[in-house]
């Protein structure tokens, strides 16, 4: 793990932690990667952008566990869980309003 100095005020210090910023570099890299891989076929504008914000909402989710200053602040989930949750209901409304739109500007 990665053990911060006393200086920091990020992390506690003294504690080893997972290395948090890293796993999320490479999930992000791993997306970015995932977007590029898909962006031809993706046909309808701001489609890439609701796929971003449903995996990166899911990534935070669940990389937040593994966080060493975790504080359950409602129920079982943290703060940053629970606005994971509302950016990937924003997602997924966002990737069918799209298509629904689409499908009505054609008509």
């Amino acid at each position: 793990g990665v053990v911060y100095p006393a200086s920091c005020p990020i992390a506690p210090s003294g504690i080893a932690l997972h290395p948090f910023p890293i796993y999320e570099l490479l999930f992000n890299l791993l997306l970015f990667g995932f977007i590029l891989l898909i962006r031809k076929k993706v046909k309808i504008p701001g489609r890439l952008m609701a796929i971003y914000l449903m995996g990166y909402s899911i990534e935070r989710f669940f990389l937040d566990y593994l966080r060493g200053d975790y504080v359950k602040n409602i129920w079982v989930f943290s703060t940053a869980q629970i606005i994971s949750i509302g950016i990937l209901i924003a997602g997924v409304v966002l990737y069918f309003v799209l298509k629904r739109n689409k499908d009505k500007t054609l008509e």
